[in-house]
């Protein structure tokens, strides 16, 4: 059984776009019925690579990071997404890589405006896009803390994912596994406390079309949240 957190991100966005397509599953059309989202691809796609796209439709955006390779971008303003991915990568990254910036919108972006639409009307929206500043009341409501503000964009960076990651990027991971590969249809295919780790990563990679390194990853992540342990190997 999955958290409550997850189970609901997902629910919302097959609330919004409908029945779940066949695996291996391409979101890119549930995330239009969804949202409004826009994919474009960028060979050898970077940080300056994107300010230069924004830059030649009028938008200047200072990024305060240096400039470096990247496997995707979300940039996220006034309810909708443009998502960014390196054209060079192939359909199983891209697939990774669409699910994990869709799993940012929900997670970290529409689900907030959402909240503060609910808790202080459609007002706040002028607020959160930048369009005015917001009132003494608004500020003393605490709603929008943690609301985002303006322009939001999230960078997923091409070092390994097998280093330590945030929290945030992690609840991202989940989602986007839960997206493409969810736990009730994995549980329906495989015992968590006997599958060979190899087979498990193997389905997730052919069946579900994972990149490898993800299938290697939420192969671990998902035997461990079943309870499964590893074996102890001790060498003399």
């Amino acid at each position: 059984m999955i958290p409550g957190w997850l189970a609901n991100a997902a629910e919302y966005l097959w609330a919004a776009a409908g029945e779940p397509p066949p695996f291996p599953r391409d979101l890119t059309m549930p995330a239009l019925n969804a949202f409004v989202v826009d994919e474009q691809f960028m060979l050898g796609l970077c940080i300056r690579g994107i300010q230069d796209w924004f830059s030649r439709r009028g938008c200047e955006i200072p990024f305060s990071e240096s400039d470096r390779r990247l496997r995707g971008c979300l940039a996220a303003f006034g309810g909708s997404a443009i998502i960014f991915l390196d054209g060079a990568d192939d359909e199983a990254e891209h697939r990774f890589t669409f699910a994990h910036e869709i799993a940012h919108f929900i997670l970290d972006y529409i689900t907030a405006r959402e909240r503060a639409v609910a808790n202080l009307g459609p007002s706040i929206l002028e607020v959160l896009d930048g369009l005015r500043p917001p009132t003494k009341a608004e500020l003393l409501s605490g709603a929008i803390s943690g609301c985002p503000i303006g322009l939001r964009y999230h960078l997923l960076d091409r070092r390994s994912l097998s280093d330590q990651i945030s929290k945030v990027e992690s609840r991202a991971d989940q989602l986007a596994w839960e997206l493409l590969a969810p736990d009730e249809e994995l549980d329906r295919r495989f015992d968590a406390r006997t599958v060979a780790i190899e087979d498990l990563e193997l389905e997730l990679a052919q069946t579900f079309g994972l990149p490898e390194p993800e299938a290697q990853r939420y192969a671990d992540h998902w035997t461990r949240a079943h309870g499964r342990t590893m074996p102890l190997i001790h060498l003399l």
